[in-house]
């Protein structure tokens, strides 16, 4: 029954991202889930992924099956005409280093924003090329440092480092980066990938926090756990609204029951407010 859901869903996901962004307003952008914190987000012919591809879902988030797998590393409707792909953290459930490998082989104009940690992770895998290097953009941010700008055509790209969820007993070393992009001056999304919920984590970034307001905030949904979620979104990342991921393949009731919006299916659509 999974396989014949999965299936369906890819199929829907195909027709939905076939048809206009909007029948009255064409300049709306739009995110569109994968499984766990993968994310479609386009506007006009600029298409970015986010955490689209990895192998292990622990018996917890969605198993991306092969046929998923195959298309996004193909290029495959709704995966086609892909800019960029960026790539949270070096964990299992967000990265797979063989299959980008794959990805970039099959799709040579992609451009990769990741961190370090998986560079690293790709340049020892099989299948490794280094004439990859030129389209691969390696993330290396401090903890509390400064933040990091690249451009590329009609995307503005900035990013931050922040601890994973559950710093400093666990994850202590994994470089976690926000990413915060903006495509053709109007659609802006930020990704936040496994960060945690303690306000000292997000205030060194206070400044580039404030300085760009986003549209769409993509939330590990454990952040609807804080009693002021709205009130965090709204005034410390500096977001219209959030989308929860990262949501396990069984929702939690609590969630269910909370009224907050989150992805809990390959093909959900969102509109992306325009920049502010």
């Amino acid at each position: 029954m999974r396989a014949i859901t999965a299936a369906l869903a890819l199929v829907l996901l195909q027709f939905s991202l076939a048809r206009p962004l909007s029948a009255h307003d064409p300049e709306t952008g739009r995110a569109t889930s994968i499984l766990n914190e993968g994310v479609i987000v386009e506007h006009g012919d600029t298409k970015v992924l986010f955490d689209p591809i990895y192998d292990n879902s622990f018996n917890t988030y969605a198993e991306m099956g092969e046929d998923l797998k195959a298309k996004i590393i193909n290029g495959d409707a709704p995966f086609d005409g892909v800019d960029a792909i960026f790539v949270s953290h070096f964990h299992g459930d967000h990265f797979s280093a063989p299959n980008m490998i794959r990805l970039l082989t099959a799709q040579g104009e992609v451009r990769l924003f990741a961190p370090a940690a998986a560079v690293d992770a790709m340049r020892s895998a099989a299948g490794w090329d280094e004439g990859l290097s030129e389209r691969i953009t390696s993330v290396s941010l401090e903890l509390a440092g400064p933040s990091a700008r690249y451009s590329l055509e009609d995307i503005t790209v900035e990013a931050v480092r922040v601890p994973h969820s559950g710093w400093p007993r666990f994850h202590k070393d994994v470089e976690n980066i926000i990413f915060r992009v903006t495509l053709a001056n109007s659609s802006r999304v930020m990704h936040l990938g496994d960060a945690g919920t303690d306000d000292s984590h997000f205030a060194p970034h206070h400044e580039f926090l404030r300085k760009e307001r986003t549209g769409i905030a993509f939330v590990p949904y454990w952040m609807f756990g804080r009693p002021d979620s709205d009130e965090f979104f709204d005034s410390v990342l500096n977001a219209q609204s959030a989308v929860g991921i990262h949501v396990p393949a069984n929702v939690p009731e609590a969630l269910k029951q909370s009224g907050k919006d989150y992805f809990g299916t390959l093909g959900e659509t969102r509109s992306i407010p325009p920049a502010e």
